[in-house]
């Protein structure tokens, strides 16, 4: 968030993401529309979402950063696909949460969603035929 602030990109991305134009934030895109992260030792966000975004809890038996294909409830009715994640900061479920997923015992926004404003935790990019269907709705949606 300091970087962007310093490259006066703050509030041209908030704006973007609150334009009611085609957005799509991915990974960190979508951490730093939210409130407040924990990264840091905590840093104030862009607040288009309420809700933090939080640490990964030590858990037995997963390891922090999450790095690999996990399910997400909530984006294909009946069919909880499976998408590729990278991270060790999660955002909390907020009413904009449109697919949920689990880590470490967490239940965690896995996709936000406000009009043409879409975000996802996971990466569309690398999760195969999944991923780029993913982003063709997104295309669709947003013409």
């Amino acid at each position: 968030m300091a970087n962007l602030a310093a490259a006066g990109l703050s509030g041209a991305i908030r704006d973007a993401a609150l334009s009611g134009r085609p957005f799509l934030g991915i990974c960190l895109g979508m951490q730093i529309l939210f409130s407040r992260s924990e990264e840091d030792g905590g840093v104030d966000c862009l607040g288009v979402f309420g809700g933090q975004v939080r640490r990964f809890p030590t858990a037995p038996g997963f390891k922090v950063p999450e790095m690999g294909w996990n399910t997400v409830e909530g984006l294909r009715e009946g069919v909880a696909p499976e998408y590729y994640f990278v991270h060790s900061y999660y955002a909390e479920v907020v009413p904009e949460t449109v697919g949920v997923s689990e880590y470490a015992g967490v239940r965690f926004t896995a996709m936000a969603r406000r009009g043409s404003l879409w975000a996802c935790q996971f990466h569309p990019e690398k999760s195969g035929r999944i991923g780029l269907d993913f982003i063709r709705d997104w295309l669709s949606a947003s013409t």
